[in-house]
C-alpha cells in the first residue's frame, strides 16, 4: 500500500514537472491570484484573436506570466472577432463583439480580461475614440506597440518572381518593373479569364468601389475620369468593366483586358485605395477584383499566379514565400490628404491592459509594457506554427515553450526587477514598511492614498512620498499629489483628501494648508467657499451699503441676506425658503426697508417691504383708503347705509339720554327684587365686557377664536373702527376727538337738560327735573362706563415701541407718539380724565357722607343712589372699589405697553386684590350676586393666566417678572412666618404681663372683641321689649321691609348660635354648624346672682308700670302686667 501511494505521488509530481515549460518555473500551487474589488481571487485574463500572430505571442505571454511572474492566468473562452473587440473586451464590456457600442453592456461588472496582445488598433481608431468618449473610466490603457507594425502592401508569388528574375533579370518586387512601356510582365502571370468569377463579388455589390470618399480621392489624385463614374450628386464611385463587371481595369491595360494582370484582395476590398492609386500612378497593368471569402481568396492566390494584397505578420501565404513590392517611401503628409501613391506606414499593433491593472498587479503591467518583438522574430515564430489550427490551444503549448527556452536572452529583459518599482509603487522592506531609498528594500508595494510615487535618483525605482501640506491624493498608486483646489485645504502632510473650508471660512488659492476667516459678522452659506465674495452676512445680519448691520426685531435674516434680496423677495440659495423677509405682524416701506414698524393687528403679512393685506395702508397697515372702513375681510366701502346707521345711532343715543331720567328709580331697597337683580346682572355683564375689551389692548398672540371674541369685546370700550366709525368721524385723531366729545356730551346732557327744565314755562307744567335725581342719572351713566372712560382717557399714553425706535399709540398705531396729533389727543385725554377724576372725587365724598345722610338727609341719597343701591348697608362703599378697579386695570397697559407679560402680571395683581376684598365683605345685596361676581372674577383670572401663557417671553419682561415673582414669593413666606412668630410672641407676652392677655386676642381677632356682659344686657333688653309688645305683627312687617336679606341671614345665624351654643333655646339643632361646648357660666357672675338681679330689675320696672297705669286709670291691666313681671316663666331665660 505504501508503495502504491508513493508511486501515485511520484507520478503526480512528475506530471507537474512535465507541465512546466521552465525548469525553475513557478508551480501552479505556488502562484498568486489577482484580487477583485470584492477581495475575491481572480486569474489574469488574456484575450485571444482569430489570427496566428495573436495566438503565438499570447501563448508565450501566458507561460511567462504563470511560470516566471507566478500568477494564475487563463485564456478567455471567447475570442475577439476583430481588433476593435480588444478595446471593448479589456474595457470590461460583456458583449464585446456586438456590432452596436450601446449594446455591448459595458461597466456592468468588473472586467475579467486584463491583457490583449497583438491588437491591430490602428484600424479601429474611430471605435477606440468613441469608447473613450462614452466610457472614459473604462478605456483600456495602451502599453505601447508590440515592437512591430502590421505591414500591408501588394505581393507577388515567389514562383512568378523567380521566373522573371531567371529569364531576364527582372525584379518583380519593384514597382517600376511593371511599367508596360519597358517590360511585358503579363507573361509571368495568369490571365483574368483563368480565375473563377463565381468566387468574386461585383464591384457594385457593396464593396469599397462604392465608397464615394475613397473614389473621390482616387480621381482627385490620379485624374483618371474613365476609372470612375460621376453620380448626380457630384460624387464618384468606381467604374468596373471586363467580363461580368467584376474587374476594375487600370489605365495601362484598359484597352486590352487580356493584357491585365489579376490583382485580388478580400472581404469588401481591403486596402483598395492604395492598390488603385499604385496601379494608375506607376503604370501597373492590373485588373483589380474582390473575393469576399477569405478561404476562396487564399485558395485563389495559392493556385494562380496573381498579384495580391497581404499583410504581415501572418501565416496565410508563408508557404508561397511571396515578395512584397517596393513602392516609394511613405509620406504622411500625402496620405493624410488621401494621396496614397507612396508606400504605407504600417498599422499600429498595440498591447492593451485594463485600467485597474495598475493597482491589481503593477508587476504584470510592467511586464506587458516591456514585452516587445521585432517583425522578423514574429515571422520566425509564425513559420514554425503556420500549420497549427486555431481550434486547438494545446497544440500551441510546445512551440511557445520551445521559443521561450531558446530565447531567454530576449524575454528576460521583460521581467521586472523586484526593487525597481514602477510608477505608482515604492520600495518597502521585509516588513512592508515604505522606505525613502533602496537601502534595505526587498520589494515594491503600491503607494497608499495620501502618498505619491516619486522617482529615485537612480532613475530605476521609486519611493512613496507623503503629499505635502496643501495637497492630497485619494487614490492608491498615484504618480503625483493634487493641489487643493480653491475652497479646500490640507493642513498636514499625507492627506488623503483636501478638507473643504468650513462655514465662515474661504480659500481662493490653490495648494493652501489653511483657510481664511471671513470678516466680522460675515460667514459663508456652505462649506468649501473659494472666493472672498462668498463671505456673506451671518444669520441675523443683512448687507446694506456693503456693510452687515443687525436685522433686529421684525426682520428675518438668514445667512446671506441683502437689502436687494429683501426687496426682490428672493433667496440667496435660490430655493425661496431662506430669503430675508419682513416677519409677520411687521412692516417697512420699500424706500426704507430696514426701518421696521410693528403692527398690532393681523394685517401685516410680512414678506417683502410694503406688503399689507386686505387693502390696508400706512406703516402699520391699520388704515383703509378714504371712503372705506376696515373689517376682518378687508376694507369695505362706507356707502350711504353706513352713514345712515351712524346717524340713526346718534339720534338713538339722544333719545336714550332723554328717556333715562324718566325710567330711573332712585329708591334704595334693602331687599333686591328680581327686576333689580336682572339690572345688576346686566351691569355686571357690561362691566365684564369692558374688562375684556381692556384685555384686548394687551399685545398677546391670541388664537383665532379668542381674537374674534376679544375684538367684539373691544366694542364696549368704544373701539368702533370695525363698525365703520371712521365713515362718520374721519381719521384717527378725528375718531378719538369724537369719542371724547361723545363722553362729555352725554355726561353733560343730563345737567343741561335739568337746568333747562327749571325754566318757568316748563316748571309751571310740572316737567321740571329734580336736582338730586338728575345728578343720580348722570352718576349712573359715569358709573357704568367708568372703565371705558378711563381706558379712553389713557389711550394716548399707551405707546408701544417700533423696532426702528419710534413709538405709536396702541389703539391708533398710525399715530406716532411725540407728534402733533399725539399732543392733540393727550390734551383731549386730559380733559376726559379730569372728568373721570372729578367723578371719582365726588363719589368718594358722597360715600363718606352717605351714613349721615341716611339718617338726616335721605333725599340726598338719591344723588348717590347709583353708588350704593346694589350693595348691602354694611358695604355701602363697595361701589367706590368698583370705580377704582376701572383705571387700575388700564394702567398696566400704560406702564408696560411693550411688555405684555408684565402687563398681564400687574392686571392679575389688581384682580386678585379686588377678589380678596369682594370675598372678605361679600358686598352685593343678594348672595347670588356675590357668587356670580366671585365666579366671574375667578374666570377672568383664568383668562389672564391663559393670556400669560400665550404671551411670548421677551427678554425685557423677564427681569421685571422675576422681580415681581421674587417679591410675591418672599412676601407670601414672610406673611406666614409673621403669623407664626407673632403668635409665639403673644404667647410669651401673655405669660409675662397682663397687657399681653388683652393685646393677643385683639391682634388675632383683627380688632377688639365685644364684652359678653354687654351682649347679655342687650339680649335682656330685647327680651323685655318683646315681652312688652302685645302684637308682634308690626314687628314682623318691619323686619320684612326694613332688613336686607343679608341682615336677616345674620339675625338668623345669631339666634341659632344663642339657641344652641349658649343654650338659650329649647334644644334646637345646630342648623348646619358645629355646636359650641355647653356653657355653664356666661360671665364671672354666677347664674343665681344673675337671676336675682333680673328679678329685682323686673320688680322695679313693674312698679313703674303700676304707677303709670294708676295715673292713666288702668289699674287692672297694671296689676296683670306686674304679676307677669314678678313671676316670669322659668324657660324664658333657660340656657
Amino acid at each position: 500500500m505504501f508503495c502504491l501511494t508513493f508511486l501515485i505521488v511520484s507520478l503526480f509530481h512528475a506530471r507537474q514537472v512535465i507541465a512546466l515549460c521552465l525548469a525553475n518555473g513557478t508551480p501552479e500551487h505556488a502562484r498568486q491570484y489577482l484580487q477583485t474589488d470584492a477581495l475575491e481571487n481572480m486569474s489574469v485574463g488574456l484575450l485571444l484573436g482569430p489570427w496566428q500572430s495573436n495566438f503565438a505571442v499570447t501563448k508565450i505571454a501566458e507561460i511567462l506570466v504563470t511560470e516566471v511572474l507566478g500568477l494564475h492566468a487563463k485564456l478567455h473562452s471567447e475570442m475577439m472577432a476583430n481588433s476593435a473587440g480588444a478595446i471593448f473586451a479589456v474595457g470590461g464590456c460583456v458583449d464585446f463583439n456586438h456590432a452596436d457600442l450601446g449594446q455591448k453592456k459595458c461597466g456592468l461588472q468588473e472586467t475579467q480580461i486584463h491583457v490583449a496582445l497583438d491588437a491591430w488598433v490602428g484600424v479601429a481608431v474611430s471605435e477606440q475614440t468613441a469608447f473613450q468618449k462614452m466610457y472614459p473610466s473604462l478605456a483600456p490603457e495602451d502599453m505601447g506597440g508590440m515592437g512591430y507594425r502590421g505591414f500591408e502592401t501588394m505581393y507577388v508569388t515567389q514562383s512568378a518572381f523567380q521566373e522573371a528574375y531567371d529569364s531576364e533579370g527582372l525584379a518583380l518586387n519593384f514597382y517600376l518593373s511593371y511599367n508596360t512601356t519597358h517590360h511585358d510582365t503579363k507573361r509571368y502571370f495568369t490571365s483574368i479569364s483563368d480565375l473563377n468569377v463565381s468566387d468574386m463579388i461585383s464591384c457594385a455589390d457593396g464593396t469599397s468601389f462604392m465608397n464615394t470618399e475613397h473614389m473621390g480621392n482616387y480621381y482627385r489624385w490620379t485624374g483618371d475620369i474613365d476609372g470612375v463614374t460621376l453620380q448626380l450628386d457630384g460624387t464618384y464611385i468606381g467604374k468596373c468593366s471586363g467580363p461580368g463587371g467584376y474587374w476594375w481595369l487600370a489605365p495601362s491595360c484598359r484597352h486590352d483586358v487580356m493584357a491585365c494582370i489579376p490583382l485580388v484582395t478580400a472581404s469588401n476590398g481591403w486596402f483598395l485605395q492604395p492598390l488603385l492609386q499604385w496601379s494608375t500612378a506607376y503604370g501597373i497593368p492590373a485588373a483589380v477584383g474582390i473575393i469576399p471569402s477569405f478561404a476562396d481568396w487564399s485558395r485563389t492566390v495559392k493556385t494562380t499566379r496573381s498579384l495580391f494584397y497581404w499583410w504581415v505578420p501572418d501565416t496565410t501565404f508563408l508557404e508561397l514565400q511571396p515578395e512584397s513590392i517596393v513602392f516609394p517611401p511613405f509620406r504622411a503628409s500625402e496620405w493624410v490628404l488621401g494621396n496614397k501613391r507612396t508606400s504605407g506606414s504600417g498599422t499600429y499593433i498595440a498591447k492593451l491592459t485594463s485600467p485597474n491593472l495598475r493597482q491589481k498587479s503593477p508587476r504584470l503591467r510592467s511586464f506587458i509594457s516591456k514585452l516587445s518583438m521585432d517583425l522578423n522574430t514574429v515571422m520566425d515564430i509564425l513559420q514554425d506554427v503556420r500549420t497549427l489550427p486555431l481550434s486547438s490551444l494545446d497544440a500551441w503549448q510546445d512551440p511557445a515553450c520551445s521559443w521561450i527556452t531558446r530565447h531567454e536572452h530576449i524575454w528576460s529583459k521583460w521581467i521586472p526587477v523586484d526593487t525597481n518599482c514602477f510608477l505608482g509603487f515604492g520600495v518597502v522592506d521585509e516588513h512592508g514598511t515604505f522606505l525613502p531609498s533602496k537601502t534595505g528594500a526587498v520589494s515594491c508595494d503600491v503607494c497608499p492614498p495620501g502618498t505619491f510615487s516619486e522617482e529615485l535618483s537612480d532613475g530605476q525605482s521609486r519611493r512613496c512620498t507623503p503629499c505635502p501640506p496643501g495637497s492630497s491624493q485619494s487614490k492608491a498608486s498615484a504618480s503625483h499629489c493634487d493641489e487643493c483646489k480653491p475652497g479646500s485645504v490640507a493642513a498636514t502632510e499625507g492627506s488623503v483628501a483636501c478638507t473643504p473650508c468650513g462655514v465662515g471660512l474661504y480659500q481662493d488659492a490653490f495648494g493652501k494648508a489653511a483657510c481664511v476667516t471671513c470678516a466680522d459678522d460675515t460667514t459663508t452659506l456652505l462649506k468649501g467657499a473659494s472666493d472672498k465674495e462668498e463671505c456673506v452676512c451671518k444669520s441675523g445680519f443683512i448687507e446694506s451699503n456693503r456693510q452687515c448691520v443687525p436685522c433686529g426685531e421684525g426682520l428675518t435674516c438668514p445667512s446671506g441676506s441683502t437689502v436687494k434680496l429683501l426687496l426682490d423677495g428672493e433667496s440667496s440659495g435660490g430655493s425661496g425658503e431662506d430669503r430675508p423677509q419682513i416677519s409677520q405682524s411687521y412692516f417697512s416701506w420699500p424706500e426704507e426697508p430696514l426701518e421696521i414698524y410693528k403692527c398690532p393687528g393681523p394685517h401685516c403679512a410680512g414678506g417683502t417691504p410694503g406688503t399689507c393685506v386686505g387693502g390696508r395702508l400706512g406703516p402699520t397697515c391699520d388704515e383703509c383708503p378714504s371712503g372705506m372702513y376696515g373689517t376682518s375681510d378687508g376694507c369695505q366701502s362706507c356707502g350711504i347705509p353706513m352713514m345712515a346707521v351712524w346717524t340713526g345711532g346718534i339720534c338713538g343715543v339722544l333719545v336714550l339720554v332723554f328717556g333715562t331720567y324718566y325710567f330711573a328709580n332712585p329708591r334704595y331697597m334693602l331687599k333686591v327684587s328680581l327686576a333689580e337683580c336682572a339690572k345688576i346682572g346686566f351691569d355686571m355683564t357690561l362691566a365684564f365686557m369692558q374688562n375684556l375689551g381692556v384685555l384686548n389692548a394687551v399685545s398677546v398672540p391670541w388664537p383665532e377664536g379668542l381674537r374674534s371674541l376679544f375684538q367684539f369685546s373691544a366694542l364696549f370700550i368704544l373701539n368702533l373702527r370695525s363698525l365703520g366709525f371712521n365713515c362718520a368721524a374721519g381719521g384717527d385723531v378725528q375718531q378719538y376727538t369724537a369719542t371724547v366729545l361723545l363722553f362729555l356730551g352725554i355726561a353733560l346732557s343730563w345737567p343741561c337738560l335739568g337746568s333747562l327744565s327749571q325754566l318757568p314755562c316748563i316748571k309751571r307744567r310740572g316737567m321740571a327735573w329734580d336736582f338730586h335725581k338728575t345728578l343720580g342719572v348722570t352718576g349712573s351713566f359715569l358709573q357704568v362706563v367708568f372703565t371705558t372712560l378711563c381706558n379712553v382717557g389713557l389711550v394716548p399714553f399707551m405707546c408701544f415701541s417700533h423696532p426702528n425706535g419710534r413709538s405709536s399709540i396702541a389703539k391708533y398705531p398710525n399715530i406716532f407718539c411725540g407728534g402733533p396729533d399725539h399732543l392733540t389727543m393727550q390734551i383731549l385725554a386730559a380733559l376726559i380724565l379730569s372728568m373721570g377724576l372729578t367723578h371719582f372725587a365726588a363719589c368718594s365724598w358722597a360715600i363718606k357722607k352717605a351714613p349721615a345722610w341716611s339718617t338726616t338727609s335721605r333725599h340726598r341719597l338719591t344723588s348717590v343712589h347709583f353708588l350704593i343701591a346694589n350693595f348691602k348697608p354694611g358695604a355701602w362703599w363697595f361701589g367706590l372699589i368698583i370705580l377704582l378697579r376701572g383705571p387700575l386695570i388700564s394702567l398696566p397697559t400704560v406702564v408696560a405697553t411693550d411688555l405684555p407679560g408684565v402687563n398681564l402680571a400687574l392686571m392679575i395683581c389688581v384682580w386678585l386684590s379686588y377678589l380678596s376684598i369682594q370675598l372678605l365683605y361679600l358686598p352685593w345685596k343678594a348672595p347670588l350676586l356675590n357668587l356670580v361676581d366671585g365666579i366671574s372674577t375667578m374666570l377672568f383670572l383664568v383668562l389672564l393666566a391663559v393670556s400669560l401663557h400665550l404671551e411670548p417671553v421677551l427678554p425685557e419682561s423677564i427681569l421685571i417678572l422675576e422681580i415681581i415673582g421674587l417679591g410675591v414669593y418672599y412676601l407670601s413666606i414672610g406673611v406666614i412666618l409673621c403669623v407664626c412668630v407673632l403668635s409665639i410672641f403673644l404667647m410669651v407676652l401673655k405669660r409675662c404681663s397682663r397687657s399681653g392677655a388683652r393685646t393677643g386676642p385683639r391682634i388675632v381677632n383683627l380688632g377688639q372683641l365685644p364684652d359678653p356682659e354687654e351682649i347679655l344686657e342687650t339680649i335682656e333688653q330685647i327680651y323685655f321689649n318683646l315681652k312688652a309688645k302685645k302684637d308682634v305683627t308690626e314687628l314682623v312687617n318691619k323686619m320684612s321691609t326694613s332688613l336686607s336679606v343679608d341682615d336677616l341671614h345674620i339675625v338668623q345665624k345669631a339666634l341659632n348660635i344663642l339657641s344652641t351654643d349658649c343654650e338659650l333655646g329649647g334644644g334646637g339643632s345646630s342648623r348646619g354648624r358645629i355646636a359650641a361646648t355647653r356653657i355653664s357660666q356666661m360671665s364671672r357672675k354666677s347664674f343665681a346672682s344673675l337671676r336675682e338681679e333680673q328679678r329685682q330689675k323686673s320688680s322695679d320696672e313693674a312698679c313703674e308700670i303700676q304707677q303709670e297705669s294708676i295715673a292713666s286709670g288702668s289699674s287692672d291691666e297694671v296689676k296683670q302686667e306686674r304679676d307677669e313681671l314678678k313671676d316670669p316663666p322659668s324657660d324664658d331665660i333657660s340656657i
